[in-house]
């Protein structure tokens, strides 16, 4: 073979060495496209937002009302309260108010200023604060748990000296439970949406990527309607109504 075929030979075979091994790399680098593990994050997703609720009856109330003396000195103004409160407290527990659903939240003696002017001047007359004497300002709060008996503690306790009694304030006493129910509900909704969802882009759902719960799944109480007078014994009728809990969660599915 001469030098002139040898050459044309190699050159011929040169690049098409060249193309096989080009041919290889690609061939070798499809397969580990195809083979390899997606990074974490490309895959399609889906998130939605499901909502539960769920309607409750309280079981629970409470109001408070407050204890008010003076007097010219401490142990007179303090004895006046004691025995308003005193005439109160009797009274809920003979109506089957336990002493733990009946709680002191404040409890103030202060002294008491009265501002007077001298009147025998003839000309500019300065007033001053004097102290006259003391007073006393007791807060108490009463958990009712039989509601039927609501609207007569509060008008029993203003009959016995209570002076500002509040509004009832109703409220579920375990509330767990119905939470619960309402998680379960917004699960189940949250679900069906992403079904949907995968459904109509034409795949199917895969595994739950991320999930939580929103915080904000206070007991809604509403306000009602003002209070209407009992035919019997002139205590008001303070209606409960509903209470709504609301529970809200996010989820976010991978898509097949």
């Amino acid at each position: 073979m001469s030098v002139f075929t040898s050459f044309r030979y190699m050159s011929t075979l040169v690049p098409m060495l060249a193309l096989a091994l080009i041919f290889a790399a690609l061939a070798f680098g499809i397969s580990e496209l195809r083979t390899s593990e997606p990074y974490y994050g490309i895959d399609p997703t889906i998130s939605v937002e499901g909502t539960g609720k769920v309607t409750a009856k309280p079981d629970i109330a409470s109001f408070s009302f407050n204890v008010h003396s003076e007097d010219a000195s401490q142990e007179a103004a303090q004895a006046k309260a004691a025995e308003r409160e005193k005439a109160i407290l009797s009274y809920l527990r003979e109506q089957g108010v336990a002493d733990d659903d009946l709680a002191t939240e404040n409890y103030n003696l202060s002294p008491r200023y009265e501002y007077k002017i001298d009147t025998s001047c003839r000309t500019y007359c300065p007033g001053e604060q004097v102290q006259v004497g003391y007073q006393v300002d007791e807060t108490v709060t009463v958990t009712v748990r039989d509601l039927t008996k609501a609207g007569e503690f509060v008008a029993g306790a203003g009959a016995r000296g209570a002076e500002n009694v509040s509004q009832l304030s109703y409220r579920i006493d375990d509330p767990a439970a119905f939470r619960e129910e309402a998680v379960a509900q917004a699960i189940a909704n949250a679900q069906e949406k992403a079904r949907a969802r995968a459904k109509a882009l034409g795949g199917r759902l895969g595994e739950l990527q991320y999930f939580s719960e929103m915080a904000d799944d206070t007991p809604y109480y509403p306000m009602y309607a003002k209070a209407e007078m009992s035919d019997a014994s002139g205590a008001p009728s303070l209606p409960a109504g509903d209470t709504e809990i609301i529970v809200t969660v996010s989820a976010t599915y991978f898509l097949k």
